[in-house]
């Protein structure tokens, strides 16, 4: 970490690089860990939330509604790559956030050198990913695209490619809102389950994180159903076949279809309806 100064992006993106490679649970929670506890106060509620690639806390209001095709296009007006040449990138990763690594790296000849620039920060990547949720109205997908190829110029291709990953919600390294409840939990010594608990209630694990670092276990146990703060639905637990869900019961269960659908909560308080 830099002394006397924000948190830079490409740290989290190291972090997350470290993530992708790590199998092991208990090393997984460990570096979250460990890096959650030497961040700025102040970063602490972003990082979270970027960690698992969240643009937005899913209770926020602003919707960033960035599309694949928006992608695209600010990827390829950065990297000067053709469609053909993303393409192609895409194919040998199967991951969009890889290949504009890829791509920046293979590229890095025809981009404007980014030395001298600002180094990205956590804050500041926040504050940009902000901008692009409240760029509506006319003209507003333009406006999108040119915002996020404003922050794909600044970045490197590692930070490109988390970037990216945040943008399209997908990071796939492996880290999930279970092993973040640990590492929180972790980071900041309180008792993991009112940290699941928490979370279930106000949906948000970036809150939750600081709340823990700002007021312990006494803060979260102050925690209640807050409106427009989704409460987390019930999931039932995924088994590698039926045999397992009968020792589970006890030999006594009963099966039925399920047709799919969507879960939806539909919050009210006064003439004003979120769903």
């Amino acid at each position: 970490m830099l002394l006397n100064s924000e948190t830079r992006f490409l740290e989290l993106s190291e972090l997350c690089e470290r993530l992708e490679a790590t199998s092991s649970r208990i090393s997984l929670v460990n570096l979250v860990a460990d890096f959650l506890r030497k961040l700025k106060t102040f970063e602490v509620e972003s990082a979270v939330r970027l960690i698992i690639g969240y643009a937005l806390p899913n209770w926020d209001p602003r919707v960033l509604e960035v599309g694949f095709a928006t992608l695209i296009e600010a990827i390829q007006k950065i990297t000067g790559a053709t469609y053909k040449e993303f393409l192609n990138a895409f194919n040998q990763t199967g991951d969009v956030g890889t290949s504009t690594k890829i791509l920046m790296e293979q590229m890095q000849l025809k981009r404007q050198s980014t030395l001298s620039q600002k180094p990205l920060t956590i804050s500041n990547v926040t504050k940009a990913i902000e901008a692009i949720a409240e760029a509506i109205g006319p003209k507003s997908r333009i406006k999108k695209k040119r915002l996020i190829e404003t922050l794909l110029s600044q970045a490197s291709a590692l930070e490109a490619k988390y970037l990216i990953k945040v943008l399209g919600g997908e990071m796939r390294h492996g880290f999930s809102e279970g092993l973040m409840e640990e590492a929180i939990a972790t980071a900041f010594n309180v008792d993991a389950t009112l940290v699941r608990r928490a979370n279930l209630l106000i949906s948000d694990l970036g809150l939750v994180a600081k709340i823990s670092l700002n007021e312990g276990n006494a803060g979260l146990e102050k925690i209640k159903i807050t409106l427009f703060h989704p409460i987390k639905p019930m999931l039932a637990e995924s088994v590698q076949n039926v045999d397992e869900v009968f020792k589970a019961h006890n030999g006594a269960s009963s099966l039925e279809y399920k047709p799919d659908g969507a879960r939806v909560q539909i919050h009210k308080h006064g003439e004003h309806v979120r769903v």
